[in-house]
């Protein structure tokens, strides 16, 4: 569990070392604390919205394990919406008491605008939105090896489209203007850097 969580946690610690140099200057859209606050967030972000059971959903289809879980009363999909809740749980119990930490025993070191109570009510009913979009897109994924026998291929592909249209590579606020509108259309600036943003 603690590997998985530093793999998860890598690729935005990389990222915040390279936009937080590039918003020490001084034509950067996002000021250095506004891009240390927004990747930290971002990573207890990616805990509660990563959404996996797809791939196993699809692994089951293509095995044919699913006809067991078709015969019972039950909906196929309440187990993965379990484990998924489950493990979310799991994976919390460590990083949010360290963040809930951090931020109150170094509030200067993130922008004022944490501390306000609208924005985190309207944070965690975002968050909440953004955890159900990626589980629900990613059981979509999965529900496509009914058809296609590359699904868990095609998932991969998403994971890697996710990653970079997301904001967890590069924020949004740094992308340039006539690309916006692409990553705007697309449901992963939802399931990403909306939630961190407000």
């Amino acid at each position: 569990l603690f590997m998985w969580m530093a793999a998860e946690a890598a690729i935005p610690l990389v990222s915040l070392a390279i936009w937080y140099t590039v918003a020490q200057s001084k034509a950067a859209p996002l000021s250095a604390l506004d891009t240390f606050t927004y990747y930290v967030i971002i990573m207890f972000v990616i805990i509660v919205t990563n959404a996996w059971n797809g791939f196993f959903l699809a692994r089951s289809i293509l095995n044919g394990d699913i006809v067991q879980y078709l015969t019972r009363p039950i909906s196929p999909f309440w187990p993965h919406i379990a484990n998924n809740v489950l493990e979310k749980g799991m994976k919390l119990l460590i990083p949010l008491p360290i963040l809930l930490l951090v931020i109150a025993r170094f509030p200067q070191f993130f922008s004022p605008a944490i501390f306000e109570p609208r924005h985190l009510v309207l944070f965690l009913i975002s968050l909440l939105l953004a955890a159900f979009l990626a589980f629900v897109l990613d059981m979509h994924f999965g529900v496509l090896a009914f058809w296609l026998a590359d699904a868990t291929q095609l998932r991969r592909y998403k994971d890697i489209l996710q990653q970079a249209t997301s904001g967890i590579l590069i924020p949004l606020a740094f992308i340039p203007a006539t690309i916006k509108p692409i990553f705007a259309a697309l449901p992963f600036r939802y399931i990403g850097s909306a939630p961190a943003e407000i």
